[in-house]
């Protein structure tokens, strides 16, 4: 059997809150899977500029859930290699002392101090958007949705500058 994919995107517009409350359920979250749902009719276009069919579509509402729920699932991978806020203070602590018992050497506070200094400037000097999204997440514990309603950004946006901001600080750890 084959499938157009126009009428692909067609049933996804068609069924979208049916969908939405199907995927909402699978996933446990109404946003995630709004945003899922959005990504799935991105990939739909994209393959659409490529073929025009897609090839043993048996059931094209299952189809469309299980690209949206394959998705999802990838979004949520690329979260999870965030630096968690735990790890931040943990990294913060140890710079101070190596043994949370000992009170810390001036050298090693004079360095712990150089090297907060230099994530500060890193935090600086990354692009006014993902920073803003960065402390507004990470430093003042707003959720990703409130920081994107703010900033009159989607949450697809904000997840990504939180990633881009996660990683350069990621990187920076790693060469130290």
């Amino acid at each position: 059997m084959t499938t157009n994919l126009a009428s692909l995107k067609a049933l996804l517009v068609a069924r979208y809150d049916e969908l939405k409350g199907q995927l909402s359920r699978r996933l446990g979250n109404p946003e995630l899977a709004g945003d899922a749902l959005q990504e799935t009719w991105l990939h739909l276009h994209g393959k659409e500029a490529a073929s025009t069919e897609i090839n043993a579509v048996h059931n094209p509402t299952a189809y469309l859930l299980r690209v949206a729920s394959n998705l999802a699932v990838d979004e949520h991978r690329s979260v999870e290699r965030f630096v968690s806020v735990g790890e931040i203070e943990a990294f913060a602590d140890a710079l101070v002392t190596d043994d949370p018992g000992r009170v810390p050497t001036p050298a090693r506070i004079a360095e712990s101090r150089e090297t907060i200094q230099a994530m500060a400037r890193l935090i600086e000097h990354m692009p006014a958007r993902r920073r803003e999204v960065f402390m507004a997440v990470r430093l003042e514990g707003l959720p990703q949705y409130e920081v994107a309603a703010q900033m009159g950004i989607s949450l697809r946006v904000v997840e990504r500058e939180l990633q881009r901001a996660q990683e350069q600080i990621a990187q920076y750890v790693k060469r130290m």
